[in-house]
């Protein structure tokens, strides 16, 4: 059995705060895809460079290793996370993308 865990997930480069909710048992790699997949999804926006980025959780003042999951680095439900998107990294569709 799992928890899900609910986190505030921060981006400040563009401003943005969400709610999500993430498979306490999840890579960490997996947790930015599907965050930014939907955040990409809610702004209109693509991320580029997804190599580049990084998680950032507040209450442990680290980064959370992305071969390693939410539960090996003892996240827990409430905790704020900050993803390093910026807009080097978010662009607006095309026309012929739409």
């Amino acid at each position: 059995m799992y928890e899900m865990l609910k986190l505030r997930v921060q981006i400040p480069d563009i401003g943005k705060e969400y709610d999500v909710q993430c498979n306490e048992k999840a890579y960490v790699e997996d947790v930015i895809q599907d965050i930014l997949d939907l955040i990409c999804r809610k702004e209109s926006l693509q991320v580029e460079k997804e190599e580049k980025l990084a998680v950032y959780s507040v209450q442990k003042g680290s980064f959370l290793k992305k071969s390693r999951t939410l539960e090996e680095h003892r996240v827990q439900s409430g905790e704020n996370i900050m993803i390093s998107v910026s807009y080097t990294h978010l662009t607006l569709p095309t026309k012929l993308e739409v």
